[in-house]
């Protein structure tokens, strides 16, 4: 067998900082641990050299709080329980022969001795891990039933292909030491925001200053694993790595409609009744996307998605363009749909039906308190209807109140909702809630330049949510072979997502009387703060938003003993206590913030806006 095979980029067995990442990871260690030596030597130290009375002395006077102090920071170090466990159900591999089959063919194949478990959950996502099993540590697949049965079994392949490769490089293994350690530091944390005393200042200093630091290099570790696991499952997979990819950004808005439809019926019936894996078996054409069309604007939406923050996984056109797929020229047989032959129905056989009541069990246990809220949310909006209902004896109904009567009466599956919907656009026309509904009502009857007509008139609403709008717009385009709108479409969804390092502020523009009296009625928080500028938050000039921003920060000295003492900055401090006085007086409605040192906005602060 080749080294190719035996392990992922094995030629670059040092693609990941391991050495750098261990180093910080010790760093931290070091740290808590020198803090905890120090507490203790220190007392023993000063009693050898000034005698036993001071040694008595100081046992009493340092040593007792830091026992104490020294005890809640060994406390904090202890294990939380693993959460995922207990959303998950472990699989006996005799009942899934196949399924163990190919991932013992798969842990073969990259060298790995045969012994991980298998284990189902409800999410449309896969992950293998080590878990602790009383002084042992096992390796763990849980993937999850959604997956099986919304993809065939090259794409499934491709998935088990990257995660195994996870643990082919002991990427779980470096993960649970992150975990673990970044759990201790969110204790300490909480530890020191209650305990402000002097003996814990060098460990409170040093986790403000490693902390971030250590999350940012676990990020970019992380993100580099990631990288090399979809690198392996390309190179072993083909082009079902690319498949997988396209047909997870479908199927994951599938599944969130699945969902939201679920939820929509708690007020008709009991959780006891609902069993959303069962109903799965048969696929829910209701929340899939009705033609290919509609798949394609779903990927679009999804190839204009950023990494969210924390995120380790590249973006979705990153990961693409490794499995050598464009976005531009997908193959015809594309997995936009529920394959024929899922890969549950091969892997799981016989059991699938079985597994699929267990996970059942499990959710209605999981999700009554959820299922309760949807409810009681449903219970609301019955009432709004009865109330708008009686008010329609008394009085003239307007858009609103029709869109609410519409809403209900097409929940309920009422043919009056029509009626409704009819009344209240002749109040407002262009009312974005009602002609979102006649756009989903055209669209259904294929009339898809008047729903684009109606998506449209949505999207001039600048209050309207954006993102479902211009999907079902982008769909209709599509159909329409509409390019320009399409075109137009996808930027649109871009620039959802964009996220300016500097936010829009504009210079205040006030007149010099106006601008006079405004630094009159400032006049005690000018004098108080390093600087202040002041800003509008729209180009309207007419119906501006004012925001105040004020720099308030001591010098670096002054700053680390605030930071030791847990107090508040003397310069931000006085600052506090003025705004409420300054704010009464001037006639502008003001939002205040402050500056932070290496704030972006301060690109923003010129001298224009400064008062």
């Amino acid at each position: 067998m080749s080294n190719a095979a035996r392990s992922p980029d094995h030629d670059d067995a040092r693609a990941e900082p391991r050495a750098r990442m261990l180093g910080w990871l010790l760093l931290g260690d070091v740290a808590v641990y020198g803090v905890i030596v120090l507490l203790f030597s220190l007392p023993l130290l000063a009693g050898w050299l000034g005698g036993m009375l001071w040694f008595w002395v100081l046992v009493f006077t340092v040593s007792w709080p830091g026992v104490a102090y020294v005890r809640l920071l060994l406390q904090a170090r202890r294990a939380e329980p693993d959460t995922q466990e207990a959303d998950e159900l472990l699989v006996d591999p005799a009942s899934v022969p196949v399924l163990a089959g190919v991932l013992r063919e798969i842990e073969q194949g990259l060298g790995m001795r045969h012994g991980t478990q298998i284990a189902l959950d409800g999410r449309m996502n896969a992950s293998i891990r080590l878990v602790q099993q009383g002084r042992r540590q096992r390796r763990r697949l849980t993937i999850g039933l959604p997956v099986l049965l919304a993809l065939d079994e090259p794409c499934c392949r491709a998935m088990l292909l990257h995660e195994c490769a996870h643990l082919a490089r002991e990427h779980g293994r470096w993960s649970q030491w992150f975990h673990v350690r970044l759990q201790w530091w969110r204790r300490l944390a909480d530890i020191h925001r209650q305990n402000h005393a002097m003996f814990t200042v060098p460990l409170r200093l040093f986790l403000r200053w490693y902390v971030p630091r250590l999350w940012l290099r676990r990020l970019a570790f992380s993100r580099v694993c990631e990288r090399m696991a979809d690198q392996w499952a390309v190179q072993q997979g083909g082009a079902a790595a690319g498949r997988l990819h396209l047909a997870m950004a479908v199927q994951d808005r599938t599944l969130s409609n699945y969902w939201q439809t679920l939820y929509a019926g708690a007020g008709r019936q009991g959780i006891a009744a609902v069993t959303p894996y069962q109903m799965l078996l048969s696929v829910p054409q209701h929340a899939l996307p009705v033609d290919q069309a509609q798949a394609r604007a779903w990927l679009d939406a999804a190839l204009a998605e950023p990494a969210a923050e924390g995120d380790t996984h590249p973006v979705l056109l990153e990961r693409l363009q490794m499995a050598g797929v464009h976005p531009g020229q997908l193959p015809a047989d594309w997995p936009w749909q529920w394959p024929a032959r899922p890969a549950a129905t091969v892997w799981l056989g016989k059991a699938l039906p079985a597994l699929a009541a267990r996970l059942d069990e499990h959710w209605q246990q999981a999700a009554e308190p959820y299922w309760q809220q949807a409810a009681d949310a449903a219970g609301a909006r019955t009432a709004e209807y009865h109330a708008t209902r009686r008010r329609q004896q008394i009085q003239r109904l307007n858009a609103d109140d029709w869109f609410v009567l519409a809403v209900y009466q097409r929940g309920q599956g009422a043919a009056e909702w029509v009626d409704a919907l009819r009344q209240g656009l002749a109040l407002d026309a262009r009312h974005a809630g009602l002609n979102r509904l006649l756009a989903e009502q055209t669209a259904k009857r294929g009339d898809w330049a008047a729903a684009s007509r109606r998506w449209q008139i949505v999207l001039a609403d600048p209050e309207a949510e954006r993102e479902t709008p211009l999907c079902e717009l982008l769909a209709c385009a599509l159909r329409l072979t509409d390019t320009a709108l399409a075109t137009w479409c996808r930027s649109e969804l871009a620039a959802l997502y964009v996220y300016a390092e500097s936010p829009e502020l504009y210079p205040h523009g006030l007149g010099q009387a106006e601008l006079a009296k405004v630094r009159n009625d400032l006049d005690l928080l000018l004098r108080s703060a390093n600087a202040v500028w002041l800003f509008r938050q729209s180009e309207d000039a007419a119906a501006p938003e004012w925001l105040l921003l004020i720099k308030a920060w001591d010098d670096w000295l002054l700053r680390t003993v605030a930071n030791a003492t847990g107090q508040i900055e003397a310069t931000r401090a006085a600052c506090n206590r003025l705004l409420p006085e300054v704010l009464g007086k001037t006639h502008l409605k003001l939002a205040v913030d402050y500056l932070l040192p290496g704030d972006v906005r301060l690109a923003a602060c010129v001298d224009a806006a400064k008062l």
